[in-house]
């Protein structure tokens, strides 16, 4: 572990394990910053601990996450192998073992992607809940805006090299 030395730079003061910086002055972790043991802006790949009426199977997926203080943002992409599916409605991926979401309720906080191979791209919404993120779709008419869940059969029936893709951003806790 890297020690951090002050003093000797200008406007730069240290007291009781914190670091303060003048308005005008600007800190540099060359080598990554951790605050509470954790590493700052550093992209970290993982596997979400669970699903909910999804099943990954052989599907190919990539996920990954960068924290910055307690505001996470998360990229997931799933590309559908022959024993991947969509389960029931409202499919939802675990957040990064040890973190939840900061408030206690849902709310839309990124984009998606939902790829019918070789046909269609249709977009959507990345929304919290209480076991991790879950796909949305939406659509409006002249007065309203419309949200719809992820089905087997919704905005199209699943097979393989279809695709999910997301980047949320939310706020988080540690748990």
């Amino acid at each position: 572990m890297s020690t951090l030395s002050v003093g000797s730079l200008e406007g730069l003061a240290a007291n009781s394990n914190v670091i303060s910086v003048p308005t005008g002055h600007t800190l540099n972790a060359v080598d990554g910053l951790q605050i509470g043991g954790v590493a700052q802006g550093v992209r970290t790949t993982y596997t979400p601990a669970s699903y909910t009426n999804i099943t990954v199977g052989i599907g190919t997926e990539i996920a990954a996450y960068v924290l910055n203080g307690d505001v996470m943002t998360v990229d997931y992409v799933l590309v559908f192998g022959s024993t991947t599916s969509i389960d029931g409605s409202n499919p939802v991926f675990a957040l990064p073992s040890g973190y939840s979401r900061a408030t206690g309720y849902d709310i839309p906080c990124g984009l998606a992607q939902l790829r019918d191979q070789g046909t269609r791209t249709y977009y959507g919404f990345a929304q919290t809940n209480a076991n991790g993120l879950s796909i949305h779709t939406g659509s409006a008419d002249v007065t309203t805006l419309y949200q719809h869940v992820v089905s087997p059969t919704f905005p199209f029936t699943w097979t393989t090299t279809d695709a999910i893709r997301l980047t949320a951003t939310f706020q988080v806790t540690t748990t």
